[in-house]
């Protein structure tokens, strides 16, 4: 009899517990919901007195807002608001505030150099920036258990593998973010080419590189952690997608406003090779074309696929200067005297190299039957677009884009060098190509460079 008691007792305490928790999981909600609608009011207040130029009010009802719900954006907008300000201090502060809301990364810390830099602070700002390029990233490796828990939460072991794959590649972009702007803020053209060395030993794994970006392609495309790496996108750290926007603000400097687990590796290897392009050119300017091959050589360690690429068109230049150095591994198609005298000409009245674009056409989100209408030669994607009808790359009035929107009804002709690195000559009588066209960041001698290779290529084929 007692022992029954005792067994109903058990049973309505785990009955209450249970009850209890979920009348816990309500209030919290409810608390949650509650602070949601005070801080969304608050903020709109805010934006109100934003409008009114009342700047001092609006401050205070952010403040407010953060003191009710402690939210990373929330503080994320109180550092800008104070770099706006030129307060130093108070940008720091919150910055302090945002780490602790959501957590130090290099991202964080490139706001910090930001930060400093606004404030004139050169010395502090490449003191961080050489301590993010000196700390290699390095994947995640699994534990032993690992597996066996993502199987028993989620029936779903490719999990960890997809969220460490993707986190590898964000880290990495920071990496490559702050040896740019280390060289943008480098005057010395030694420390230049000093910082250029770690160009390819931002990562621990550099030797695996490939094996690397093939695991990350599987599991994004194949295997069903596809879905999870879109998820864990979703909720990244705002601070990084920050730092991605303030990369346009940088001189000679350019990145789309978002990264997404789509087009990571395409941002990774437009990054890593228009500095490589900028450090061989500016070295073949300053020391001579067999300087700038032995330094691009050196730094690549001599391996050409130990350069974690995933569009073939990032290596085109380097592939071009080995060529005319002699190496079997590429197509020879210019000389090295030929390259000098390219070299001569892309050279400003201050001795510089002016900065450009280069127009990359890839397979856009829309536009399969306007891919299928194009004719002449077949379009093997992605490619470097030098011109279209009477429109040149050289154009800086107007982009790829823009003309073909100009010249609906007639026919255009596209001229460009496709991912075997053949120059090929496609037309089309729509409007448009069905192109999805991006900016690859590049100097004038690269494209005097590959507009003179296109030219020899047509008069070879």
């Amino acid at each position: 009899m007692v022992l029954n008691v005792k067994k109903k007792l058990v049973v309505w305490g785990i009955v209450l517990l249970i009850a209890g928790c979920i009348a816990l999981i309500h209030i919290i909600d409810n608390i949650q919901e509650k602070e949601s609608k005070v801080v969304t009011e608050l903020c709109s207040q805010a934006y109100a007195r934003i409008q009114e130029q009342d700047f001092a009010a609006a401050e205070e009802l952010y403040v407010k807002a953060f003191e009710v719900a402690k939210v990373d954006t929330i503080a994320s907008r109180l550092i800008q608001w104070n770099q706006a300000l030129g307060d130093t201090k108070g940008a720091i502060e919150w910055l302090n505030t945002y780490e602790k809301v959501d957590k130090k990364s290099d991202f964080t810390t490139l706001r910090r150099v930001q930060i400093y830099m606004q404030a004139g602070d050169v010395e502090q700002a490449k003191e961080l920036l050489y301590a993010i390029v000196n700390n290699p990233v390095k994947l995640p490796r699994n534990g032993f258990f690992r597996p066996i828990i993502d199987q028993w939460l989620s029936s779903d072991p490719d999990y960890t593998n997809a969220v460490n794959h993707y986190q590898y590649y964000v880290d990495y972009m920071a990496k490559l973010t702050a040896l740019e702007w280390l060289l943008s803020y480098t005057k010395d053209i030694d420390e230049a080419f000093a910082i250029g060395e770690r160009l390819f030993l931002l990562a621990e794994d550099c030797e695996d590189d490939y094996a690397i970006m093939n695991q990350f392609l599987e599991y994004q495309h194949v295997r069903t952690g596809s879905s999870h790496i879109s998820k864990y996108h979703q909720w990244l750290g705002s601070a990084t997608l920050d730092v991605i926007h303030i990369r346009n603000h940088i001189k000679n400097s350019f990145a789309p406003p978002n990264f997404s687990p789509n087009n990571i590796l395409t941002h990774i290897s437009d990054t890593k090779w228009s500095i490589a392009n900028y450090l061989i050119t500016t070295k073949h300017l300053v020391e001579g074309f067999d300087a700038a091959v032995e330094y691009i050589n050196r730094i690549t360690a001599n391996n050409t696929r130990n350069t974690d690429t995933y569009q073939m068109y990032c290596k085109f230049i380097y592939g071009i200067y080995l060529a005319a150095s002699g190496s079997d591994a590429f197509n020879r198609v210019v000389t090295r005297e030929e390259m000098d005298a390219i070299l001569l000409n892309s050279v400003d009245e201050n001795g510089n190299i002016p900065f450009v674009y280069l127009t990359i056409g890839d397979v856009g989100l829309w536009g399969e039957e306007d891919r299928e209408a194009i004719q002449g030669d077949e379009v093997h994607l992605p490619i470097i677009v030098l011109g279209c009808n009477d429109w040149t790359c050289y154009d800086t009035t107007q982009f790829f884009g823009q003309y073909n929107a100009k010249h609906k009804g007639e026919r255009k002709t596209m001229r460009y060098i496709d991912t075997n690195f053949k120059a090929c000559s496609s037309y089309t009588d729509r409007d448009v190509f069905g192109l999805g066209v991006h900016s690859f960041p590049s100097n004038l001698m690269c494209l005097n460079l590959l507009q003179a290779v296109y030219d020899k290529l047509v008069v070879a084929q």
